[in-house]
């Protein structure tokens, strides 16, 4: 008998372990390659950025931003990555069959059209949302691709999961294939037919003589006629979230899980070859199985109207209330283990700050303070002697920044005549949020402090020293009056000679959609004036309601300023022939004096009849700017005024930020150049920057005109951008709290919101943690500019402090 050491017998059963393994790897390989594929990628190297093409044409694919698991499965974690298969001649065969082993730890897949609604196979915005499979039907867009906006794409086969898209962000697995820009074209997705999460499932799609058959775990599940199909000289793209490319994103919504044994025939399998093929590749190894991407709370700052506010953030597990925040940052385990003796040592804390630092209204930056308030008022906040401190290190502060003079708030007036100071705070935080407006964070006016939701786009009034000026409506989608037959006459009678025939001939001469811009002027007394920005001639053709948007604000001298009637550019075929000419603004975009901005002042303080055109490219009084949209003035206390609003930097929609300086009639720009985000990134993440193909993405030379407040690159150019914008508390700091979509840490998607403060009027802004950070901001994994708020220490800080101030 021979008796092995334990460590011999050890490595012996390895051995038989890993030859068994090569055996089997060996064996299913050799399955498929007798089955002759055009293109076959086991997807078993473990390591590198190839999947090697083990058919007869080495058409070896490419891996962007994605890793292995040490099992050697590719692991997709429903980041910015995706597996691209370089186009092939082989790939354009009339018939083909495609598809492998896919495993999803997800079932939320979002996008997709309603299923049973009338359109449910034509392409548009909803349509495109959804997880690719193996895709090549897509149009160009830049560098990138997208399956939107191409509803005479012929071109291209592709095989995904979508929801059914029968309700407002559904989500779900359905099989969906696509011919061209025709979605469901099997029924698929109609008749329910979905992926299960949690298990290797095997997908193949055939195609021949117009017949679309598919196939799961070997078999026939789903076959229709009557196809069409183009074959497509483009690249297979698999793993990657359609909506990357698309306007309106939904988040993150790319593969969650991992691929095997992909496999492209140029010939339609039989049922037969396919079960085999089914057989002799099931995957002995299953991803590691963890939980889903987590969101943060709707909202962190109050009146956020701003989309993707409870974005995916990978960060943490769980939205730690107020409460819980305050008692972690005072070592304490629970509420209810705050006894007499704890709340004796946390007033004791709370009145020596007091002492050493005076009271003051609630700073993010000041956890400690914040944290012995909450805990404080939560715990004990019905005693006497608790509430006269809450008084003073809160309530009083808070108020002494409130106007007590409004008639609403009389009730609250009459307790802090009393000193109730805790009192009054209460019954001020009980007040219906439309009566009083934002105390705590102002624009510098009391009507757009009450603006929310969709009104956040456009300040289209402003009220100084009990005058109050109105674009239009004063609503911030409808700032302009519509335009009738008469009133055109008018209008192009006003005309010289030399533009009334241009006028009359116009493309727009007879849209029903032609509007002017009527500003108002009311006193103290209710007395109203009125009159037309340029006179009766200054006509344009409005069905794009962003034309409609105008905002209007007072500068510290009095000057009316006024800026509207463009969407994102001026568009000058918009403008009625001879209007922009008596403007001295060129229709030319090459001129110097064609206008980035459409923008006036008034040339007298207050007079709304008289106004000097200042938006001309050349113009020194303009915003150095290369376009605007959804602007926004802001006011402090001093009365310097601000703008911001949507700018177009290094091609993607981003956020600018400027400050007038009254007596010199000039804008300051607040901001940087993108181009430190992406050095910075680069440096402390690598190279995240990839397009589609492999190729980095490098800024271009910046202009002046691209110095930005809020950038972060992402694969679209598209961000929404109306948001809660830029504000000011009663001690006069500034917050900014602005969304942008980018790419963040671990290659995800994130919708977040950027916060930062300033106390220097935009000089230098800091954090909610209250660390320095450099100008641009951005949500990209770039330490010097990161401002994220839903970074943690940034989120937890801003929850607490939000609790403290009146809601």
């Amino acid at each position: 008998m021979i008796i092995l050491s334990r460590r011999f017998a050890v490595i012996c059963l390895i051995g038989i372990v890993m030859t068994t393994t090569h055996a089997v790897g060996s064996r299913s390989q050799e399955a498929v390659l007798a089955l002759n594929p055009a293109g076959y990628w086991p997807a078993n190297e473990g390591e590198g950025i190839v999947l090697r093409d083990h058919s007869r044409n080495a058409n070896h694919a490419r891996l962007f931003n994605l890793s292995w698991e040490a099992s050697g499965l590719l692991d997709f974690n429903s980041g910015f990555h995706w597996v691209e298969i370089p186009a092939h001649d082989a790939y354009r065969s009339p018939e083909f069959s495609l598809g492998g082993w896919y495993f999803t730890r997800r079932g939320d897949y979002m996008g997709g059209s309603d299923v049973k609604g009338p359109n449910r196979t034509s392409t548009d915005a909803m349509h495109a949302q959804g997880l690719a499979l193996f895709n090549n039907a897509y149009g160009p867009l830049g560098g990138w691709m997208r399956w939107w906006g191409f509803e005479e794409l012929e071109e291209g086969v592709g095989l995904r999961l979508r929801s059914s898209g029968e309700a407002f962000n559904s989500a779900g697995t359905l099989f969906d294939v696509l011919h061209g820009s025709r979605a469901d074209r099997l029924d698929t997705a109609l008749d329910g037919i979905a992926m299960e999460p949690g298990k290797w499932q095997h997908v193949i799609y055939t195609f021949r003589n117009g017949f679309g058959s598919l196939y799961l775990n070997g078999k026939l599940i789903q076959r229709r006629g009557g196809l069409r199909y183009t074959p497509a000289d483009k690249a297979f793209l698999i793993g990657n979230d359609m909506s990357w490319w698309l306007v309106y994103p939904n988040g993150s919504q790319s593969l969650d899980g991992s691929v095997r044994d992909l496999v492209f025939f140029d010939r339609a399998l039989s049922a037969s070859e396919i079960y085999m093929l089914c057989e002799a590749t099931q995957p002995e190894l299953t991803p590691s199985m963890r939980e889903p991407s987590f969101h943060r709370a709707p909202s962190v700052l109050p009146n956020s109207a701003a989309p993707g506010a409870a974005a995916d953030t990978p960060l943490v597990a769980v939205n730690p209330s107020a409460i819980e925040v305050a008692l972690q940052v005072l070592d304490l385990q629970s509420i209810e283990s705050v006894g007499e003796d704890v709340v004796s040592i946390l007033v004791n804390r709370l009145e020596r700050l007091l002492e050493d630092e005076g009271a003051h209204i609630p700073r993010v930056e000041e956890p400690v303070r914040n944290a012995l308030i909450r805990v404080l008022s939560d715990a004990a906040g019905d005693q006497p002697r608790i509430r006269l401190l809450l008084g003073e290190a809160w309530a009083q502060p808070l108020l002494d920044g409130v106007d007590l003079s409004r008639d609403v708030l009389s009730a609250v007036n009459q307790l802090v005549m009393q000193d109730r100071w805790m009192d009054a705070l209460e019954a001020y935080s009980a007040l219906p949020p439309e009566s009083v407006g934002d105390v705590f964070f102002s624009q510098g006016d009391i009507h757009r402090d009450r603006r929310v939701g969709h009104a956040l786009a456009y300040s289209s009034v402003v009220e100084r020293g009990g005058i109050r000026y109105t674009v239009g409506s004063g609503e911030s989608w409808d700032a302009a009056e519509r335009v009738g037959g008469a009133e055109y006459a008018e209008a192009v009678a006003a005309l010289p000679e030399e533009f009334r025939q241009a006028a009359l001939t116009w493309e727009h001469a007879e849209s029903p959609n032609l509007y002017r811009v009527r500003i108002h002027r009311t006193d103290a007394e209710g007395v109203t004036e009125s009159a037309l920005l340029e006179g009766p001639w200054l006509v344009f053709e409005g069905s794009d309601t962003k034309l409609l948007g105008w905002t209007i604000d007072i500068d510290e001298l009095g000057y009316i300023h006024l800026m509207g009637g463009m969407h994102n550019f001026p568009w000058p075929d918009r403008y009625l022939p001879g209007s922009w000419e008596m403007m001295g603004v060129s229709r030319n975009q090459q001129d110097a004096a064609f206008p980035t901005v459409l923008y006036w002042v008034s040339k007298r303080p207050g007079d709304i009849t008289d106004f000097v055109f200042v938006g001309q490219r050349n113009n020194p009084r303009n915003l150095a700017v290369p376009g605007l949209n959804y602007m926004n003035f802001a006011s402090d206390a001093d009365g310097v005024m601000f703008v911001y609003g949507r700018i177009p930097v290094q091609g993607i929609w981003s956020w600018g930020l400027y400050r007038y300086d009254a007596a010199a009639q000039r804008w300051r720009t607040i901001g940087g150049d993108a181009a430190a985000v992406w050095r910075n990134t680069i440096d402390s993440a690598g190279d995240l920057f990839i397009q589609r193909g492999g190729t980095s993405w490098t800024p271009a030379p910046a202009p002046d005109t691209e110095k930005v407040f809020v950038w972060a690159w992402h694969p679209n150019n598209y961000n929404y951008i109306r948001g809660w914008g830029l504000r000011f508390d009663p001690s006069g700091r500034m917050h900014v709290r602005m969304p942008i979509r980018g790419l963040g840490a671990n290659s995800r998607i994130l919708d977040h919101q950027v916060y930062a403060y300033s106390d220097d009027k935009g000089e230098t802004f800091f954090r909610a943690d209250g660390s320095r950070v450099q100008l641009p901001l951005t949500v990209n994994p770039a330490p010097m500019h990161n401002a994220d708020e839903n970074a943690l220490q940034n989120f937890e800080w801003l929850r607490l402090w939000m609790s403290l101030l009146p809601q």
